[in-house]
């Protein structure tokens, strides 16, 4: 089973939990969001990363 864990998953870190993995996708995940809330909405009135 382990050898089946992508390469990427490994780069982080092999005693990565699946509770630390799972933050770090959805952290990812709203980030992206984040970015593609900012394309849509050009005033910024929507998502936090326009404000910086």
């Amino acid at each position: 089973m382990y050898r089946a864990i992508p390469i990427k998953w490994k780069v982080s870190g092999l005693n990565t939990s699946k509770s630390e993995i799972v933050v770090k996708t959805i952290t990812l995940r709203h980030t992206i969001q984040g970015y593609f809330i900012n394309m849509k909405s050009p005033d910024g009135s929507r998502g936090h990363l326009s404000n910086e």
